[in-house]
């Protein structure tokens, strides 16, 4: 039932006897009250309140237990945060789920009024290369007085600076992350969403506009979008400026979030204090409450950090918990994660091996890895080779008394990817970080005689290579490993893979004797690369492929499936400066066997393809990872490649606007039209394409810096009748557009 934009104040009784009614739009009215009876409508699986004046919500809601979506935003009476209310409607997709409702309600009942309280704290993070300052900064931002030549950070400082904000005193707890490339792997786990992170480079290396892209990539991968400002420091000795334009579009910054200072100039600090006492207010003005009882939970969980507690067991969290009325084990774990994003503890509630511990003081995890990866005797003696019971040498006993606090820093290590167990027994542990910096003689590898495939970063993050090597240890059991490249070896085939940080590259050679051997390694190496790319968001290298016996021709890898798949034989190619066509196949044979493309192809017309949340491919029957192919299912069986290319391109172009109201409302339309080719009946399936461009039409011009507001009404009235095709009444897509078109030019009408 749609009563959405009536103006309507009141609801007649009788719509709560309509006890099979399953979904219910009151969106635009102006109800400032609802009725006790609406727990009446027992199967309800979707409410929209959206855009109304709720003074309050009647108990009786928590009674529909069939209720999937409530949307409640833009009721400011009612006090409910955005983070608490979740997407809106027009949001909702496969990767953006509606917020239980019970967590809504939950939020509402137990913690608005006298039950709950103001958290007031941000987390301020700041990062950067070692030495660019950040310390400093730390220090002068609060007041302090600026010391030349100040100590390095070594792991993470953690301190509290007291703030004065327009709506009352709050915290923010700035986190001064070491800078030294060795510890970059440990970031992750405390680059948080709901933070506020401060970029910091400087001009000593000319290479500003790389370090700034290497931390603002780390930054959306672990951070998502939270707000980014970036200081450009040392200005007296170097000074230097960015195009900010380039990072601001790329990355989501705003151009005023951009600063040049010095430490040793106070004038320059100020504009940069301001800006984050502003962004901290904005933050803070959107800002979750506490539940007593769990602001109880956190007050006695801090009180133990502050006397000295580095870490407490499952156990004792729980009986904390129940001391303090948290007594329901799912709300004690939901708590728990709630801490953990808040940066009170660093927990893994859902890891078998780390969950035992949750560790209070994250400068004890921290120093306990910093003390591993920088030991000089484990690198430069034994090349990373860590004895389990020589933990125990490296860890002091007082810090660390028990076995089970040693046996937590190696599945800490191992989770993340810094270490792996080596020989029988899990005796020992390598280090990647730790393995000599020196390449190893390769003599006996030759380019021409390998298949070579390169992917090419647009930053290549420090920690993929070890990663890597971390992933792939037992086939390199007895070969040369050392900090950035790696030997395999599996069946009869070998692999060299080696990483140019300089280049932002990394290398596969692929030899061997029989040519499915070859495949079969380098299809392994691939599917672990795939994984790698898959956990850090934009990371998007370009993949490709070299021409067999020309290592240096090198084609994309996805530019030549696609064209093979539309019929073409050859691509041009330019070798010894002559220009010339040469066989598509003398690329890929080498990667897959023709059979096996062919029966790829046919797989993605049956539609036995299935997507996964990564943007990854996995395909029935064959245990391969691709991020290349971006088929679409129409109308549930029939799967068409150009559809799917189209759609991915109009992904891309979304994804790298900044974020906001228009990427959100892009997003959400993106997701509807995929939907909606998915539904359309037979006779409407060859129109499917011309949906697809009728999507990357309005998409171009929403995210053009002067849209064409005549393409874009083509374009609009395009996927308005494309909606007809599956009877969209409800107007979920003529909304969207709307919306879109009116955020862009304020008298947008839709057309007739």
């Amino acid at each position: 039932l749609n009563l959405s934009g009536n103006q309507l104040t009141t609801l007649p009784e009788a719509l709560w006897q309509l006890g099979q009614l399953q979904e219910l739009n009151l969106f635009g009215n102006q109800l400032t009250a609802l009725s006790e009876a609406l727990g009446q409508l027992g199967q309800l699986q979707e409410l929209n309140l959206s855009g109304n004046q709720l003074a309050a919500l009647p108990e009786s809601l928590r009674k529909l237990a069939d209720l999937k979506a409530l949307f409640l935003h833009d009721n400011p009476e009612l006090g409910l945060p955005d983070k608490v209310l979740g997407p809106r409607w027009h949001q909702i997709s496969v990767i953006k789920p509606p917020k239980p409702p019970a967590e809504i309600l939950d939020y509402y009942f137990d913690t608005l009024g006298k039950k709950g309280r103001a958290l007031r704290e941000v987390k301020l993070i700041l990062v950067g290369r070692g030495e660019v300052g950040k310390s400093s900064m730390s220090d002068v931002l609060q007041g302090k007085k600026f010391i030349k030549g100040q100590e390095r950070t070594d792991g993470i400082a953690i301190t509290s600076w007291p703030v004065e904000l327009p709506d009352g005193e709050a915290k923010l707890w700035m986190w001064d992350f070491g800078g030294q490339e060795i510890m970059h792997g440990t970031h992750q786990f405390f680059l948080t969403h709901r933070s506020l992170y401060v970029v910091m480079v400087d001009g000593r290396h000319d290479r500003q506009k790389q370090d700034a892209e290497y931390w603002l990539k780390l930054v959306r991968a672990f951070g998502g979008d939270s707000p980014v400002l970036v200081v450009m420091n040392r200005q007296k000795e170097n000074p230097f400026d960015m195009d900010r334009q380039y990072l601001a579009d790329k990355y989501g910054v705003k151009l005023e979030h951009f600063f040049r200072t010095d430490c040793e100039r106070p004038a320059d600090i100020n504009p940069l204090r301001e800006v984050i006492l502003a962004e901290a207010a904005r933050m803070l003005a959107n800002e979750e409450r506490f539940p007593a009882k769990c602001w109880d939970v956190k007050t006695r969980l801090e009180e133990m950090k502050n006397h000295g507690e580095d870490y407490l067991s499952e156990e004792q969290y729980m009986d904390v918990c129940n001391a303090h009325g948290v007594e329901d084990p799912a709300e004690q774990q939901k708590l728990l994660r709630r801490l953990a994003d808040l940066g009170t503890v660093v927990s893994f509630p859902d890891d078998v091996k780390l969950a035992e511990l949750s560790v209070l003081n994250p400068e004890w995890a921290t120093d306990g890895i910093y003390r591993v990866v920088t030991d000089e005797p484990l690198r430069e003696e034994r090349h990373g080779q860590l004895q389990c019971k020589a933990l125990r040498n490296l860890l002091p006993r007082d810090r660390w008394p028990k076995p089970k606090h040693l046996q937590y820093m190696l599945d800490l290590m191992e989770k993340f990817e810094l270490c792996f167990y080596v020989g029988e027994g899990n005796e020992t542990v390598l280090v990647p970080e730790l393995l000599p910096d020196k390449t190893p003689p390769l003599a006996d590898w030759n380019a021409k005689q390998c298949v070579v495939f390169l992917y090419q970063y647009p930053v290549l993050p420090h920690g993929v290579l070890p990663r890597f090597i971390t992933r792939t240890h037992q086939l390199s059991e007895g070969r040369e490993r050392w900090r950035s490249g790696v030997e395999l070896a599996d069946d009869s085939a070998e692999a060299l893979i080696k990483a140019d940080y300089d280049a932002n590259k990394v290398s596969v050679w692929v030899r061997g004797p029989h040519a499915d051997a070859r495949r079969g390694l380098l299809k392994v190496v691939r599917h672990h690369f795939g994984s790698i790319h898959a956990r850090i968001r934009e990371l998007n290298p370009n993949e490709l492929v070299a021409l067999k016996d020309h290592p240096d021709v090198l084609q994309s890898y996805s530019d030549l499936v696609k064209d093979e798949r539309r019929g073409k034989t050859t691509v041009a190619v330019t070798i010894n400066d002559e220009r010339l066509d040469r066989p598509i196949a003398d690329f890929l044979d080498c990667i897959e066997r023709p059979a096996t493309r062919r029966e790829a192809a046919e797989r993605d017309k049956s539609g036995r393809t299935f997507y996964l949340a990564t943007g990854a491919v996995y395909h029935e029957h064959e245990e391969t990872m691709s991020q290349d192919d971006h088929s679409i299912h129409i109308g549930g069986n029939v799967t068409n490649s150009q559809v799917g290319q189209t759609l991915s391109k109009c992904n891309i172009t979304i994804q790298e606007q900044a974020p906001g109201e228009r990427k959100d409302l892009l997003e959400a339309l993106s997701g509807k039209v995929k939907r909606l080719l998915e539904q359309l009946p037979p006779e409407k399936q060859d129109e499917a394409p011309q949906v697809a461009e009728n999507l990357a039409m309005l998409v171009k011009q929403a995210t053009a810096s002067k849209p064409n507001r005549p393409w874009y009404d083509v374009s609009a009235k395009g996927l308005l009748e494309a909606s007809k095709f599956v009877k969209d009444f409800s107007g979920n897509i003529a909304g969207t557009i709307g919306q879109l078109g009116r955020l862009i030019w304020p008298d947008f009408q839709l057309p007739q």
